[in-house]
């Protein structure tokens, strides 16, 4: 079955005041739309001794949880203000399955 090419308005509250109005969240090429997005805004991924913390509690818990750039400019971004929580989690769930659709099963 395929998927239609479905795309998401931004929240209510981030109208106006990061997107020009119109802006559409995408479902396909979100990491491309994210890189372009904190370049343009000048936003770069800083570790914080909260994100170490968390890396230490993961691997004590036996967890092998890594983010990669998309996850951590995604949390960038929210962290600058650029982007809404709503909009944050949006473009983490579009990207997540881009990535799922991509790995082929054996």
């Amino acid at each position: 079955m395929k998927r239609q090419n479905r795309t998401h308005t931004p929240s209510r509250a981030h109208k106006g005041r990061t997107f020009p109005r119109g802006l559409v969240l995408p479902v396909s090429g979100v990491e491309a739309f994210v890189r372009n997005l904190a370049h343009e805004l000048g936003v770069r991924y800083t570790r914080t001794p909260a994100d170490q913390w968390a890396d230490t509690v993961t691997r004590l818990a036996g967890d092998e949880v890594r983010s990669g750039d998309v996850q951590d400019l995604l949390i960038a971004l929210k962290r600058a203000g650029k982007l809404s929580t709503q909009d944050m989690a949006t473009l983490l769930i579009n990207h997540l399955r881009e990535q799922k659709q991509r790995v082929r099963s054996v």
